[in-house]
């Protein structure tokens, strides 16, 4: 019973020692545990830009990254150290990796130089223009426009004019020369010249004849095909239906093209329509071609009664024809009687030495003058002033029964010309453009513009940069034009009109002799009293030149059919008229090229 007692003494103590132990093992783990979880607290800060790093380059090689996260374990074990088990976590993606990579700060020399580039918008497909339209009753035609070769030389006019007259004269035709390029845009033009039946609806709808056009003479009876009934209205024979119509004055012409909704073509247009082949770059000395055909065009032929006529053709008709008549007269485009008929108006002043400061897109003529041009030649007129190059000038409150007109109609609409432009965002170029024509402020703003792309130390070198360029080159632009313009302003001052007063020193018919007023000449006299051109020109040898008569001098007249003197009435069309003295010089005749 002692033994027993003194073995389970025993017993009881080791048991307590072992106890013990166990807790102090137990502290010494809990101990290493704490220490532990701090140094990986304390390491986790720093191998997480590591860890990131790592796990981006592994990504972007295509491999399959995770990282290792470190987790304690502990058992209860006395004898069993603390293990640390390692598990898998996925990595962070790849946003991720790009939100954690700093941003690298630019510096001066990784600061790239600013290029200005244009951005071009795409322009959208214009609506296709139609080949043809209707401008009320007329038929009108598209001209596609482009660049052409405008005018032609004074010598090469004159050789024509010599194969069909006498007494031609170099300085006819100088104001047809230079030879320069133009650039038209697109336009309609009427086919055929206007008739006598569609300027009728228009004359009659006018409260005014008189002054009805701007104020101005729109229409003289005397020099046309159509009448007065007698009732307020105005009519014409069937048969001259589609004559082409004569007698009205410039500012009746444009009128009727207003009324149309239309407008008288530029010079610039005509002559293009007359002359200029584009599927082939060519054009034509008439508007058939470079050889005159007689067959082709209304002129003065055999049926004509002028001196001058022409005994080689016959066009069937003693003065206009209906419009349309000759097919093989076509001008490249397809327009009627573009060459003889009738002259034709066309909306520019007459200037003689326009062509040689005329602008290359869509030359509208002198901003003003006392002569508008008339184009293409008449029945009353030898076949060279058919040619399309010829010009002359004939005062806008004239008429006369060899002149007429065509109108025309832009293509495009200005407003649509400008919103099919191309928006592009300002070059260099254009910076320097904008700059050099405006002020300082202006050329400031526009750089600023420029610069917003760029960085802020690219932007102060650029405005510095374009400012000092642009200041210079535009005191510099400025400079020259002002000097040039003022050296053009007093080189080039053009003379005053002159003013003619004509019911103050009209004519004076005498019987036998006839004084010249101060806005005679031979075929308004001629006309005024009853006899031909011809018989007054063959009554006076001492005139040289039929274009060249003064006021006050005193003209010998042949035997009237009236013995009275006075003039009886006309029983055929009247001569075309000639502007009165002074003007350019004209060919001599009965009519503007006659």
């Amino acid at each position: 019973m002692a033994v027993l007692n003194s073995n389970l003494m025993r017993f009881l103590l080791i048991a307590s020692l072992l106890l013990s132990a166990c807790a102090n093992l137990e502290s010494t783990a809990n101990d290493l545990v704490e220490n532990s979880a701090i140094q990986e607290v304390t390491g986790a800060g720093e191998s997480t830009n590591d860890a990131s790093d790592t796990a981006s380059e592994a990504q972007g090689k295509g491999e399959s990254n995770l990282q290792v996260t470190p987790t304690l374990s502990v058992t209860n074990e006395p004898t069993e150290e603390p293990t640390i088990v390692e598990e898998a976590t996925p990595s962070p993606t790849a946003e991720d990796s790009k939100e954690a990579s700093p941003t690298p700060e630019p510096t001066e020399e990784s600061s790239p130089t600013p290029e200005i580039t244009p951005t071009v918008t795409s322009i959208p497909e214009p609506t296709p223009l139609p080949v043809s339209i209707t401008s009320k009753t007329a038929d009108m035609l598209l001209i596609m426009g482009g660049e052409f070769e405008m005018g032609e030389e004074a010598s090469r006019l004159l050789e024509e004019c010599a194969l069909f007259r006498e007494g031609c004269d170099e300085g006819w035709f100088s104001s047809s020369q230079p030879i320069h390029l133009v650039q038209i845009k697109p336009f309609y033009l009427d086919v055929y010249e206007v008739t006598n039946e569609a300027f009728l609806e228009f004359l009659n709808g006018l409260e005014d004849v008189e002054a009805g056009c701007e104020g101005q003479l729109c229409f003289n009876e005397s020099d046309s095909q159509i009448e007065a009934d007698g009732e307020g209205q105005y009519v014409v024979d069937e048969s001259f239906f589609e004559h082409p119509l004569a007698g009205a004055t410039w500012y009746g012409a444009s009128a009727y093209c207003e009324w149309r909704d239309a407008r008288l073509p530029t010079e610039a247009e005509w002559e293009l329509a007359a002359s200029w082949d584009s599927e082939n770059g060519n054009k034509s000395f008439y508007p058939w071609g470079d050889e005159f055909d007689g067959s082709a065009i209304n002129y003065c032929d055999v049926n004509c009664e002028e001196t001058h006529a022409s005994s080689e053709f016959d066009d069937g008709f003693a003065n206009t024809a209906p419009v349309g008549s000759y097919e093989n007269g076509r001008s490249p485009v397809g327009a009627y009687d573009m060459a003889g008929n009738v002259w034709e108006w066309v909306n520019d002043w007459f200037d003689d030495e326009y062509y040689r400061q005329s602008p290359e897109a869509n030359p509208g003529g002198s901003e003003d003058g006392d002569s508008k041009v008339v184009r293409g030649g008449s029945w009353i007129d030898t076949g060279n002033f058919a040619a399309t190059s010829v010009r002359f000038p004939a005062p806008p409150v004239e008429s006369g029964n060899s002149i007429g007109f065509r109108c025309a109609v832009n293509a495009i609409p200005e407003e649509e010309v400008l919103a099919q432009a191309p928006e592009e965002e300002p070059t260099a170029e254009v910076v320097e453009e904008v700059a050099e024509e405006t002020t300082e402020e202006a050329t400031a703003e526009v750089v600023e513009e420029v610069a917003e792309e760029t960085t802020e130390e690219a932007t102060e070198e650029v405005v510095e940069e374009v400012a000092e360029e642009t200041t210079e080159e535009a005191t510099e632009e400025v400079a020259e034009e002002t000097t040039e313009e003022a050296a053009a302003e007093d080189s080039e001052t053009p003379p005053a009109p002159v003013s003619i007063n004509c019911d103050l020193y009209p004519g004076v018919d005498n019987g036998d002799t006839y004084i010249v007023g101060a806005c005679d000449w031979l075929t308004k006299i001629a006309n005024s009293l009853g006899v031909s051109y011809s018989a007054l020109l063959a009554a006076n040898p001492q005139i040289q030149d039929p274009n060249l008569i003064y006021p006050g001098q005193v003209l010998n007249m042949p035997p009237r059919p009236d013995a009275s003197g006075s003039p009886p009435p006309s029983t055929s069309p009247p001569d075309s008229p000639q502007p009165p003295t002074p003007q350019p010089p004209q060919p001599p005749g009965g009519g503007l090229g006659g």
